[in-house]
């Protein structure tokens, strides 16, 4: 299952369940150079990772 959430938004996925698990995620932006980059992370409970 895959969800794209923007950041502005992700606290208001709160209530969905699966996202209080042990997932993948990936994080989309620009790096120091303005080139676009991703950031792949793992973490036990993505929401809380995402409010960080």
């Amino acid at each position: 299952m895959v969800y794209r959430i923007p950041r502005t938004e992700v606290k208001k996925c709160a209530d969905r369940p699966n996202l209080n698990s042990t997932r993948v995620y990936r994080l989309f932006g620009r790096n120091e150079d303005d080139k676009e980059a991703v950031y792949i992370g793992e973490a036990e409970e993505v929401y809380n990772r995402l409010q960080a």
